[in-house]
């Protein structure tokens, strides 16, 4: 079996306080470096919360592969 690297996107979740109470963001970005560790997560989390009103919450990390059958 051959596994290959595709893509790898990241969710964001940030909460903001309103009027109405406790809202959730959900934030998504595609395209994101192999690798991503949690200090990188963590600094977009960061950022976000400098640019908005929320809260970072918490991030998720997918990573998509390609796996192929090498035996014929």
């Amino acid at each position: 079996m051959l596994k290959t690297w595709v893509k790898t996107g990241i969710n964001i979740k940030m909460t903001v306080q309103t009027a109405e109470g406790e809202k959730v963001l959900r934030r998504g970005f595609t395209n994101a470096v192999k690798n991503v560790s949690a200090e990188q997560v963590e600094g977009l989390g960061k950022i976000l919360e400098s640019i908005s009103d929320g809260k970072f919450s918490n991030g998720t990390v997918t990573t998509t592969e390609k796996v192929e059958n090498q035996s014929k």
